[in-house]
């Protein structure tokens, strides 16, 4: 229930914000500045707010995150003992990454007890990078829209290294 409320809510902003950047296509602001542009970048903001508020607190991860530039890369270490649940540790929802599309993700899982998925989630696919004992590395390019880097398990012990850059 509370997932389709936070949907309607997402879907209500973006619908308001499309409407104004409709409005503002053909309208220039006195000063020169065109007002699509500044619809735009408002856009941008809205949905990079809403997509950071999706990521699992600092306060609600099992491990230490460290952001970099932006919620898209930095670091999470973690040593899980008999853990079930899901992560979100970096991501978020854009138009266009300003750092640039492709981030480096080196996923490192060793004594694996239990299940596990380190999974990037992206708009239109899923893609798992770890399952099971291994170093890992991936080179992943964020598309407008959601981008998550989610660890998934179920009764696991084991230690996970990620870092993306």
């Amino acid at each position: 229930m509370f997932r389709i409320l936070k949907w309607l809510i997402f879907s209500a902003i973006l619908f308001v914000v499309l409407i104004v950047m409709v409005i503002a296509s053909g309208i220039k602001i006195i000063r020169g500045m065109d007002i699509k542009d500044s619809a735009i970048g408002t856009y941008q903001t809205v949905i990079s707010k809403i997509g950071d508020k999706t990521l699992t607190s600092s306060l609600g991860l099992k491990g230490k995150r460290t952001f970099g530039e932006d919620h898209y890369v930095g670091t999470y270490t973690v040593t899980y003992k008999k853990n079930t649940g899901t992560e979100k540790i970096f991501g978020g929802c854009i138009l266009e990454r300003e750092a640039g599309s492709t981030i480096h993700i080196t996923v490192s899982v060793e004594n694996s007890d239990g299940e596990i998925a380190v999974v990037m989630k992206a708009k239109e696919k899923d893609q798992i990078l770890a399952t099971e004992n291994g170093t890992y590395t991936y080179d992943f390019d964020v598309q407008y829209g959601s981008n998550y880097l989610i660890i998934q398990t179920k009764d696991y012990t084991g230690n996970v290294t990620i870092e993306s850059k």
